[in-house]
């Protein structure tokens, strides 16, 4: 049986023993922290020694829906995040990551996948999919024409992403907005392809810095920004939300 997160967090014991010595129960979210902590252990331990091919692949894969199969492939020494013992690992973290700039005659692509996006995480965007799913070709032309950089990701052939950035600021600063990831690619490089693609045009632009607001109970694109390099502010932000900044090098630019 595969070794999964929810696996792990349904099986830890309730109880835990603090510095004190003294039982204490920690709440679900500890819970899966302390879960998520051991599969990473675990899926680590088995990389870096040898196990039955099955098992490696197993343990790639709980790394890949962690979001932290690359990091942990370049610990323990595998070079190559393709084969592991001969073996191909899944398509969703087997293949390059292919990026494709998007504008208003593309629009179904972007729509196809917006769409998926608000479907798999509502509680992420302010966009609604209720307001969505019925737009017009024209209104999705407008939102392409309006936002001067978008850009949609594809692994295996299949569309994997998405990302937006917004004009330059009067502060020198872009917005990455309308992030989002497939779950089948979620922990092959998609996100941080993205993120450097807007962070690239923005350079482009003149930007200083990339800008973004992020949910606070969002883990994992948390996580997933602080490994680009993002760090949190003190700057005004939605409710429940941070924003988060990451200072971009100035490209010169040739007179």
């Amino acid at each position: 049986m595969p070794v999964t997160l929810a696996r792990v967090a349904s099986e830890y014991p309730p109880t835990e023993f603090g510095d004190s010595g003294q039982s204490s129960i920690p709440d679900e979210r500890g819970r899966v922290e302390i879960a998520e902590g051991w599969l990473r252990a675990l899926a680590e331990d088995v990389l870096s020694h040898e196990s039955c091919r099955g098992c490696r692949i197993n343990a790639a894969q709980a790394l890949a829906d962690l979001g932290v199969l690359e990091e942990t492939l370049t610990r323990v020494g595998v070079e190559d995040p393709r084969s592991l013992d001969g073996l191909a690992l899944p398509s969703k973290i087997a293949g390059a990551v292919e990026l494709r700039r998007v504008g208003p005659d593309d629009w179904q692509v972007w729509r196809d996948v917006r769409l998926q996006a608000l479907a798999d995480a509502p509680d992420a965007f302010s966009s609604r999919l209720v307001h969505w799913e019925s737009a017009s070709e024209a209104q999705w032309r407008e939102r392409l024409a309006d936002v001067p950089f978008n850009v949609v990701a594809g692994v295996g052939g299949r569309l994997a992403g998405q990302a937006s950035g917004t004009a330059v600021s009067e502060e020198r600063r872009v917005e990455l907005i309308s992030m989002w990831v497939e779950p089948f690619a979620r922990g092959a490089g998609v996100g941080i392809a993205l993120i450097d693609a807007v962070i690239a045009w923005a350079q482009d632009q003149g930007a200083v810095a990339i800008i973004l607001s992020v949910k606070r109970t969002n883990d994992r694109a948390m996580a997933l920004y602080t490994r680009a390099g993002f760090v949190g502010t003190r700057e005004p932000a939605e409710a429940g939300e941070v924003v988060m900044i990451k200072e971009i090098d100035v490209i010169p630019r040739l007179t």
